[in-house]
């Protein structure tokens, strides 16, 4: 019986394995040890990293606090896809950021928010970032 168990924790271990493999590989986080510390990934990768912890563990709420600020470009693309996805098989997203075409790209409905306070939420059909800013700033432009 000992063996079984065994065996069956090693059959487990390589399947977590590959998963982990086809998702670095997917998500394409550049890595040499699959099993190396997350601190030692760059910024962009950390965060594709933090996203996939969500994907896998089908969460139903993810909240992130600027999820792209500090990344590159490509990286930032990458995110971006990876937090639609998560969206379109049902987890809602909660996204606390200051940038503004960001948040019109992802967000359904935005609450803006000035001195402690919501001072206007928009759908994103009438959202801009001049409606945004205008709600920011207090003040048409």
């Amino acid at each position: 019986m000992g063996d079984q168990t065994n065996e069956a924790g090693f059959v487990h271990e390589v399947s977590a394995l590959r998963d982990v493999v086809s998702q670095v590989q997917r998500l394409r986080i550049k890595t040499t040890n699959i099993q190396g510390e997350i601190g030692n990934l760059s910024g962009g990768d950390q965060q594709k990293v933090a996203l996939a912890r969500g994907m896998i563990t089908e969460c139903d709420l993810l909240i992130l606090n600027h999820p792209t600020r500090g990344i590159d470009v490509g990286a930032r693309s990458d995110t971006y896809d990876m937090l639609k996805n998560l969206a379109a098989n049902g987890t809602s997203i909660m996204i606390i950021g200051s940038e503004m075409s960001e948040l019109v790209e992802l967000c359904h409905r935005i609450a803006v928010m000035r001195d402690g306070q919501i001072v206007s939420i928009q759908n994103n059909k009438e959202a801009n970032e001049d409606t945004l800013m205008e709600d920011v700033l207090g003040e048409q432009i």
